[in-house]
């Protein structure tokens, strides 16, 4: 089990850029799009195209389109989960929902976007030392986590999403208990 995951990961990760279209395939269902996400087991795929301004969320193992959001405006990167896509825009972080529509999150610019393994919490990375926290179903703001020196550089939540780990410019690795 781990290595299968781990191999549907690095599978993931190899999203590739082909000008500014990013491609994921999983086997026979490929996943194009200006903006390309993966969940965290990998079998949930979202894409956002440039051409009819459309936001996807495709369920790679089945090949199915679960949900289509239409006028979306430019999203990158992508956040995703099974009830939900988070995507950060020009026009700031918006949770995109299945069932209840969008919640626009911040209007700031954000650099990274994370939502825990069962969509309860979202975090991003912007241009502060602060990670801020939202609710991942409503859309509420939870806090931010305070610590760093300088500049958060990344995120990524555990796999049981009771833990945050960031790192920033100022050299350290901090975890968060959630």
């Amino acid at each position: 089990e781990p290595l299968a995951r781990s191999r549907h990961l690095a599978t993931a990760e190899a999203a590739l850029y082909a000008g500014r279209t990013a491609w994921l395939h999983h086997r026979d269902t490929p996943l194009t799009g200006e903006g390309v996400g993966l969940s965290e087991d990998g079998r949930l795929g979202a894409a956002w195209t440039e051409a009819d301004s459309t936001l996807r969320l495709v369920d790679l193992e089945a090949g199915a389109l679960l949900h289509r959001w239409e006028g979306v405006p430019d999203s990158s990167p992508l956040a995703v989960g099974a009830r939900a896509v988070v995507a950060a825009s020009s026009q700031g972080l918006t949770l995109w929902r299945v069932e209840g529509g969008a919640v626009s999150l911040s209007e700031e610019d954000w650099r990274q976007v994370v939502l825990s393994p069962d969509g309860s919490v979202v975090a991003a990375v912007g241009l502060a030392p602060v990670v801020p926290l939202w609710d991942g179903r409503t859309g509420e703001p939870l806090g931010e986590l305070v610590g760093h020196g300088d500049v958060v550089e990344s995120v990524a939540f555990s796999t049981d999403g009771r833990t945050l780990a960031t790192v920033a410019d100022d050299y350290t690795v901090r975890t968060w208990s959630l």
